[in-house]
């Protein structure tokens, strides 16, 4: 009988597990657009490469993607 109860246990707990991770792998990466932040002045060298990469990241990602110079 105990051997019946734990085989019974095992396959709840694999139904369960497999259920559960359907669930999991349900949302995209990335959920919300992302936000590249240059702590640099627009024009600059710095925020160039920082909008290539943005528009990479975009592309690859397919996913709108923002960036934000915040320099002196």
């Amino acid at each position: 009988m105990k051997k019946i109860t734990q085989s019974l246990f095992t396959v709840v707990m694999i139904f369960a597990v497999v259920l559960g991770s359907g669930m999991a792998a349900a949302q995209s990466y990335p959920a919300k657009p992302v936000r590249l932040i240059i702590p640099f002045p627009p024009g600059g060298s710095n925020d160039i490469v920082g909008r290539l990469i943005a528009t990479k990241l975009t592309e690859r990602l397919g996913k709108a993607g923002a960036t934000t110079s915040s320099g002196a």
